[in-house]
């Protein structure tokens, strides 16, 4: 077992970051001040977990070199975040300062150039853009090579398109990178570069809100038909758990819970037994099934005997 740790010191405070890693079952734990943050599974080669500690947002690397992981904890002050954005306000305005010290000793060329200088570097700040980008999952050809799916998303009076190759289970089922079903109409978020929107990226790694109500939604389903036995309110309990802070991965295991290693080797039965079968998500279960199921089944007990 591979292990790491990390000690965070931001904010007056001290977190303490410990991984987990089984370099033969491909289970990787992340624990943040001793409770269970993230759980992944067949992480054999390179992986990326980003998430907040308070208002920092922070990321750990997973990768593999000559036979040999390696695990490396990161600050990602780049990353547009309320508090990053302060930060760059704050440090704008000890520029701004500067600038003007600067102006007052050097005339009116230094300030020409510094405000010339002033200009370039706003923009480059906001060069990057962020939008929601539609998923189009269709077989088509683009430049003689063959993809399943697209995206799309809007540009000025345009719409801007990128193709995917996105895999497909054996019975059907294409899957986006972060192991979740895909849908025609599906919405992520997408960062491009204002002066050529041909280099962009989709987040798959990030749900927007609209997008994550239509997954709980497929995934309640799912739960119901797999289990004629329990109730919606239950499956809605059992998602809001605080066991699993990794929501997408949790929802892919939920999703494909019936499903053999060998029909989706990223989220299947043995995954999805393996959260299950966490303590606390089994206290969670218990709770949700008394609360929203063996109540309903004493109520109408109740009522048949009157």
């Amino acid at each position: 077992m591979n292990s790491a740790n990390w000690t965070f010191v931001g904010n007056g405070t001290t977190t303490s970051v410990i991984l987990k890693h089984g370099a033969e079952s491909g289970n990787l734990i992340i624990f943040c001040n001793m409770k269970i943050m993230i759980i992944d599974y067949d992480v054999f080669d390179k992986a990326n977990y980003p998430f907040f500690i308070g208002e920092e947002f922070c990321e750990i690397k997973v990768w593999k070199r000559k036979g040999k992981f390696n695990y490396q904890f990161d600050v990602l002050d780049d990353v547009d975040t309320p508090l990053n954005k302060k930060r760059r306000e704050h440090s704008d305005r000890l520029f701004n300062k500067t600038v003007f010290k600067a102006l007052s000793a050097l005339g009116i060329v230094a300030l020409l150039l510094i405000l010339g200088y002033g200009t370039n570097y706003y923009r480059s700040l906001q060069a990057q853009q962020v939008t929601r980008g539609t998923i189009v999952v269709k077989d088509h050809y683009f430049k003689g090579e063959q993809y399943n799916a697209g995206y799309t998303f809007p540009f000025g009076n345009k719409s801007m398109m990128r193709h995917l190759q996105l895999d497909e289970l054996a019975d059907g089922t294409v899957v986006l990178e972060n192991g979740l079903p895909v849908h025609n109409g599906d919405e992520y978020l997408v960062s491009y570069f204002h002066a050529n929107p041909k280099k962009n990226t989709i987040k798959f790694e990030q749900l927007v809100a609209e997008q994550e109500e239509q997954i709980q939604g497929r995934v309640i389903n799912k739960m119901l038909f797999l289990n004629r036995s329990i109730t919606p309110d239950y499956c809605v309990c059992l998602l809001e758990n605080t066991v699993t802070v990794n929501r997408i991965n949790w929802y892919s295991n939920l999703y494909f819970q019936e499903y053999s290693p060998a029909e989706n080797p990223k989220h299947n039965r043995e995954t999805f037994a393996t959260i299950m079968n966490h303590p606390d998500m089994i206290d969670r279960k218990v709770a949700c099934h008394y609360k929203y199921v063996e109540q309903c089944d004493d109520g109408s007990e109740n009522t048949s005997n009157k």
